[in-house]
């Protein structure tokens, strides 16, 4: 025999040794693993969307000292993609912020009309905020 039947023998020897008791795999988890699975999933995203839905109609969603009645925005207008102007209601006072991508600006503030409390419409407020101001 030549060198290489040798080697070729030498390779084939432990074939068997190799090829004695492998483990056994684990079963695959039947149908009712699956099942518990899935039911466990839903009942816990159940209880979520209950937790969830129970903190909006109780009003825990908010945050301690958020604004509430004292902070509200009136008016929006967009100016561009990422650029907007808005009129803010401030307790007693107004403010026209505009708002960029690098930062928010202040570029008016008044106090808040009285009367019966019906905004101005935002056109109208907008021309009057751009107005040169005489003092």
């Amino acid at each position: 025999m030549t060198r290489t039947s040798f080697s070729f023998l030498a390779l084939a020897a432990p074939a068997p040794l190799l090829a004695a008791e492998a483990p056994a795999l684990a079963a695959a988890p039947d149908a009712g693993y699956f099942v518990r699975l899935v039911a466990g999933l839903l009942l816990v995203l159940a209880v979520l969307g209950g937790l969830a839905w129970a903190s909006r109609r109780l009003g825990l969603n908010r945050l301690a000292g958020a604004g509430g009645d004292r902070l509200r925005v009136l008016a929006t207008l967009s100016l561009g993609a990422r650029e907007r102007l808005l009129l803010v209601r401030v307790g007693d006072d107004e403010l026209l912020l505009g708002v960029t991508q690098h930062g928010i600006s202040r570029l008016h503030q008044r106090p808040a009309p009285d009367g019966d409390g019906a905004p101005a419409p935002f056109s109208e407020r907008l021309r009057q905020a751009a107005a040169p101001q005489e003092e």
